[in-house]
This record gives structure tokens, C-alpha cells and sequence, in this order.
């Protein structure tokens, strides 16, 4: 896509349904609760010298906080939520980072979100679990009012606990319905905590109407996407490895499964070589409901603006040789849909967010250039 097309898509209502709280806080935030709560964490700069969080340039945080291209694989990648959930520990700070992630979505120009994290990671200074999750449910309540955005949360099962927590998980979310919380995701290592090991609990919420997304096909193969559909999965977590069975692809696309995309997360996790041959077309193509996502805009230094921004990088006509990998200006807008259509939202407001979305960005791909220039987006 040329420069122009690009921001019309930027200038475009989106929506962010795999975004985790942990991975996205603002910098500043970040040395702002050091300070207060007097919270010892150490940096390292640009020339790998240890510093003090709370004496750190705001930029020295947001580059050691960014996981970039040197970044050896989801292991390391994940490493970095140790360092965001120290400062996740009170009341006041979890409202304040989910009203401030919200804020984010609004300068996005996302008008809907699902926003996940691990309320296991929070309990360090005594809070209990439903206090977590009220807290946060407050800040994106807050959020909601003021930017005028709408939000869910998902609870994660984290796979590098025990198994047993993952109850603790679902019976927060059934607590939670119908006031904030839509489902549950098996999130984490996957290569070595594969998708078997919570059949019990995935049983459980399935019998309970509970929602579920999985993270799969990222650490391991299409395999894992292909049982953690069998065990209830609506939503797969990334997926991209389904490329891996062509049969799996066609099955997936003649049912209501979605793949949540988020290609700069790939990138740092290094899923693949070369990203030129990511498969999101053929997954398109095959029928299957892609939405881009950022997983965690801190951690990998993202927005649903900058996403498109990459994918075009490597998937654009200008960038790309092969025919059969490009995406067109309609397949961005077709996947911006497909964020709402297969979101965790009821019926009727899926409908009344799908006619919001379709007649703002109708409008926007017809603006020329001058247009795009000068547009100011109201959500």
C-alpha cells in the first residue's frame, strides 16, 4: 500500500482484543511508581550500565523495556513482565495503568478493547484476587467514561503455574460476568506447558458458558492450535503456525474460529525467519477471521497503528515479490471487522460497533489526500 492508504487505515476506527494489561504500561508510569511507592528496579541503557529505575531517563526506559529484533525467543520475551507486575501490586496503581491503557486506545483511534492479564501476578502485597479484579475493572470503567471507548477484560490461566490455579481463574470469571470480565486464556510458555494440561479446567468452563481464547501456535506447532480448538478454544492467540496444515487451515475457515494477529510480537519472539512470508493472506484467504492486535504495546513498542505501518513493511506491494503474501487496503479494513464480529461482546452491541466501524471507515477510504491531511477523528 502506498503512504497515502496507509494513513487512511490509521485514520480508521480499529479495535485491540488481545492486549495485555502487563505489557503495556506508559514509561513514565512506570518511573512514576517507582518513585512513590520507593519500588528498587534496575535498568540497563543504551551502554549496559545498571541504573536505578527511579533516576532513568523516560526514553532509556521505554528502549530497555522494548523487545527488539535481538531478542532470542518468547522465553526471553517474557521475561520482561517481571519487571511491569512489581509495579502492579496496590489498588491505586492497577486502577491507574487500566485507565491509562484505555487513554491509549483513544489516541489509537481503537473504539473497542479486550484487555487480559494474570490476577495471580498481583497478590505480592496482600490483595486478594477479587480485588484485583475490581480494580482494574474500575480503571477501565473509568477509562470508559472518559474516552468514551468500550472494554472488556479476559482473566489468563498462566501455564507456568500449577494446573489447580487455573480454577481460581475460572471461578473469577464467572464471578465477573456480566460485569466486565468475557473470558478466560491459557497464556504463557506453551512449548513447555502445552494446551493438554488444562483440559480439566477448560471442560469446566465450557460447561459454564465461559468464554475462551488460548495462546497457540506460537511456541509450538499447528498441533497446538488444533487441540486447543478441540478443547473449547473460540479464539486462537497468534495461530500462526497453522500454516503448518493446510487441511487444519480449511477447517478452521469453514468454522467461527479467529486467529488474533499481533505480527510485531512475532517479530520480537521470532517466530519466524523471514516475515516476508508471514501467512496472514493465506489465512484470509482460506477464510479464517484475522484481527490485528498489539499484545503488549510497551514491551513490544506497538500501537494498531504502528502495526500496520509494519505489516505493510512485509507484506506490501512495494515491499513484497510474491503475489500470493500482499494484502490490500480492503483486507486491512475487512480484518478491522472481523475485531468486532468476533470479539466476546453480545449480539447487539457487536451490531451497533460493526455499523459504527463500517460507516466511519467507508467514509475515510473515500477522502483524498488533502482530506486525510487535515481530518481530525472523533470517537
Amino acid at each position: 500500500m502506498n503512504k497515502n492508504e496507509v494513513e487512511k487505515l490509521q485514520k480508521m476506527y480499529k479495535t485491540d482484543i488481545h492486549c495485555h494489561l502487563d505489557g503495556s504500561l506508559y514509561p513514565s508510569t512506570m518511573k512514576y511508581i517507582a518513585i512513590k511507592d520507593n519500588i528498587d528496579i534496575e535498568i540497563k541503557n543504551s551502554e549496559n550500565k545498571i541504573k536505578d529505575i527511579k533516576t532513568t531517563k523516560i526514553e532509556e526506559i521505554k528502549e530497555f523495556m522494548e523487545v527488539g529484533e535481538n531478542t532470542k525467543d518468547l522465553i526471553e520475551y517474557l521475561e520482561k513482565f517481571s519487571i511491569t507486575t512489581k509495579l502492579m501490586q496496590t489498588k491505586e496503581n492497577l486502577e491507574l495503568i487500566s485507565y491509562q491503557l484505555i487513554e491509549q486506545m483513544k489516541k489509537d483511534n481503537v473504539i473497542y478493547s479486550e484487555i487480559r492479564f494474570a490476577p495471580h501476578l498481583h497478590l505480592l502485597k496482600g490483595l486478594t484476587q477479587s480485588e484485583v479484579v475490581e480494580s482494574v475493572l474500575n480503571g477501565i470503567k473509568m477509562g470508559e467514561k472518559k474516552f468514551k471507548i468500550k472494554s472488556n477484560l479476559i482473566l489468563c490461566i498462566l501455564r507456568n503455574f500449577e494446573v489447580k490455579m487455573g480454577d481460581d481463574i475460572l471461578e473469577l470469571a464467572k464471578k465477573y460476568k456480566n460485569k466486565g470480565v468475557v473470558a478466560i486464556d491459557i497464556a504463557g510458555d506453551e512449548f513447555n506447558y502445552p494446551v493438554e494440561m488444562y483440559k480439566e479446567v477448560l471442560g469446566k468452563a465450557k460447561k459454564s458458558n465461559i468464554n475462551i481464547t488460548v495462546h497457540a501456535g506460537e511456541g509450538r506447532g499447528s498441533e497446538s492450535v488444533e487441540n486447543s480448538i478441540s478443547l473449547g478454544a473460540q479464539r486462537i492467540g497468534h495461530g500462526i503456525r497453522s500454516f503448518e496444515d493446510k487441511n487444519l487451515l480449511k477447517k478452521i475457515g469453514k468454522s467461527d474460529i479467529s486467529f488474533e494477529i499481533s505480527f510485531k510480537s512475532n517479530i520480537g519472539t521470532k517466530l519466524l525467519k523471514n516475515f516476508k512470508l508471514f501467512p496472514l493472506k493465506e489465512f484470509l484467504q482460506n477464510g479464517i477471521k484475522c484481527n490485528i492486535n498489539t499484545d503488549n504495546r510497551l514491551i513490544s513498542g506497538t500501537t494498531i497503528s504502528n502495526e500496520i505501518e509494519v505489516i505493510n513493511k512485509y507484506l506490501g506491494k512495494e515491499n513484497n515479490e510474491d503475489e500470493s503474501k500482499i494484502l490490500s487496503i480492503n483486507d486491512f479494513m475487512l480484518m478491522f471487522e472481523n475485531g468486532i464480529s468476533v470479539s466476546f461482546l453480545k449480539k447487539y452491541e457487536k451490531e451497533k460497533l460493526l455499523n459504527k466501524i463500517k460507516k466511519h471507515n467507508n467514509k475515510i477510504l473515500n477522502y483524498n489526500e488533502k482530506e486525510i491531511e487535515f481530518i481530525s477523528t472523533s470517537l
